[in-house]
């Protein structure tokens, strides 16, 4: 399969990863703090080397809630800074 087809496909299984994020409504333990660390880090990387825009976006948003369960899980001893999102020249 062509690399372009790959990265289309991403986007649209990005798309519906964000639809079924496993933290809506999950009460995460601080057992848990390794995987939400690990997903993190994962979803990161993912929006770093991500083709599409939409994709960069999408796997930055899932980002951004495993930090927000973090924060919620640490009650606030770990927090994250969140850089104002930018626009992107077409």
């Amino acid at each position: 399969m062509p690399l372009d087809g790959r990265f289309a496909m991403e986007g649209r299984e990005a798309a519906a990863g964000a639809a079924a994020f496993p933290c809506a409504g999950a009460r995460w333990t601080s057992g848990d703090l390794n995987y939400l660390f690990h997903r993190q880090q994962v979803e990161q990387s993912r929006a770093a080397s991500a083709a599409s825009a939409a994709a960069r976006a999408v796997h930055g948003q899932l980002a951004r809630l495993y930090e927000n369960a973090i924060e919620q899980v640490t009650g606030g001893k770990i927090r994250f800074r969140h850089e104002p999102e930018t626009a992107e020249a077409a």
